[in-house]
């Protein structure tokens, strides 16, 4: 690493990852070509993984069927500081393998804490959406296999 003081320790990056509710997924798509993209997603401190959804039709979903080594990073707390040409920020970046859930049930319960997540608090609707897209949606977990993470703070 360019600056090794902006390093943080694992356990602040899964408090950044914790804190966060959307990161930058990268991965290869179908043509072998660099593919990224934004998406909400929770974590699961004791999995040690991230769980996200998305359409069982899409490009995302065929390329990590492909090609599950994934990148992930999640950025908080940004501000530019333009009388000094820097950026204050935190991060957490994590490599892992994503896989996909296949039992109705279990994707049900996850459905469930990524509306908690995402519209905490919205309880009379969310059977009912959760009904309506369960067939349309995959939920892919990323079992996290490495994490680091970065600050600048330098007041």
């Amino acid at each position: 690493m360019l600056k090794p003081k902006r390093m943080i320790s694992k356990q602040e990056a899964i408090e950044i990852l914790d804190k966060c509710d959307h990161g930058y997924l990268s991965m290869i798509d179908e043509e072998g070509n660099p593919y990224g993209v934004p998406i909400n997603y929770f974590l699961d401190k004791s999995a040690h993984a991230l769980y996200f959804h998305c359409s069982k039709t899409g490009k995302k979903y065929r390329a990590l069927h492909l090609h599950p080594q994934v990148s992930f990073v999640a950025v908080a707390q940004t501000q530019i500081i333009p009388d000094r040409f820097i950026t204050h920020y935190e991060s957490a970046l994590i490599s892992g393998t994503v896989s996909f859930i296949e039992d109705e049930q279990e994707m049900r319960v996850l459905l469930g804490r990524l509306c908690e997540r995402l519209a905490a608090g919205e309880l009379a609707k969310r059977p009912s959406v959760i009904d309506m897209y369960i067939n349309a949606v995959a939920i892919g977990k990323i079992t996290i296999e490495s994490i680091s993470g970065k600050r600048n703070v330098d007041y």
